[in-house]
């Protein structure tokens, strides 16, 4: 079985889950009585795993934990019931990780942006970012000045011409959705 045959369910996507609970029992729940057996679960994280090339990041013994954890009545069964809460936690962990992910680089970009040490970028300072961005990226340091004022603008939500940490995490968030 190659990658291409694992269901692509997206559980740390938008997707629905109750669309991805149906992928989920369409393929694992190979004895159709309407739970995931210990077999069966094995099978679904370990394809899961692979699907996002980790599938040598799980550790004898671990797998039972994560049953553990799916399998919240003990009884040696998963419902749908409970993998819905199993996946609302994994977003939730995984929204919690991009926040602080995003918390950290805006950090960083300030670090080093942010010369005079106000605690918000200046236009200058801003541009400056830009150009680094652009060039580490690969696309060169030319950014069109009507370019560049028309994203400041955009950033800038208060308009009194410095961007703030919390302005540019609304930022961020916007391109990101």
């Amino acid at each position: 079985m190659g990658r291409d045959d694992i269901p692509n369910l997206n559980i740390s996507k938008e997707a629905s889950i109750a669309a991805i609970l149906d992928e989920i029992w369409a393929k694992y729940d190979t004895d159709k009585n309407g739970t995931l057996n210990k077999s069966e679960a094995k099978v679904f994280v370990k394809e899961y795993l692979l699907k996002l090339g980790e599938a040598d990041r799980l550790p004898p013994g671990q797998f039972n934990a994560i049953f553990k954890d799916m399998d919240e009545d003990g009884n040696g069964k998963i419902t749908p019931a409970e993998m819905k809460e199993f996946i609302e936690k994994i977003r939730a962990t995984e929204a919690k990780i991009d926040e602080g992910n995003q918390n950290q680089a805006i950090d960083i970009i300030w670090d080093e942006f942010d010369k005079d040490r106000t605690g918000t970028l200046t236009r200058a300072e801003t541009r400056n970012f830009v150009k680094a961005y652009l060039i580490k990226v690969g696309e060169g340091e030319r950014f069109p000045e009507d370019q560049f004022v028309a994203l400041f603008k955009d950033v800038d939500e208060d308009g009194n011409n410095v961007i703030t940490k919390s302005e540019m995490k609304e930022f961020l968030e916007k391109i990101r959705a």
